[in-house]
């Protein structure tokens, strides 16, 4: 018997999974669509994964940013990325990861989302409009 004690010791350790990389998460449970106060731009929150409760969710998208209108929130539905500069991830390694979608499809504010998304503590992910742009 004493051979099984150190696998079975082990074996709550391999049930832990190591969260997604930023990209993987699912569910989009919903997302909140706001004005940024600091550039005036449109940028759109996703509420990923399954750690997320609909109050949790609406509360933070009344929240939204700093100086920023209250949010919109649109149930199970995520942003629009057809046309946008970056994307900031946020939380990766929680239970409640998000992500920002800098709606702005000028290249001139490339370097404001990936300051705002330095300044969330976020890792930002450059749309090909600002892969290279400084």
């Amino acid at each position: 018997m004493r051979h099984l004690t150190i696998p079975l010791l082990l074996l709550p350790l391999l049930a832990c999974e190591t969260p997604p990389e930023p990209g993987t998460f699912e569910p989009v449970n919903g997302s909140c669509a706001y004005i940024n106060g600091f550039s005036d731009a449109l940028e759109c929150k996703e509420y990923l994964g399954e750690g997320w409760t609909l109050q949790a969710i609406e509360d933070d998208c009344e929240q939204a940013i700093v100086n920023a209108e209250v949010g919109t929130f649109t149930r199970d539905f995520p942003c629009e990325t057809e046309t946008h500069i970056g994307i900031c991830w946020l939380d990766s390694d929680t239970e409640t990861p998000s992500r920002i979608v800098f709606a702005e499809a000028e290249e001139d504010a490339c370097s404001g989302a990936k300051l705002g998304c330095d300044f969330a503590q976020g890792e930002f992910e450059a749309a090909s409009v600002c892969v290279g742009a400084d």
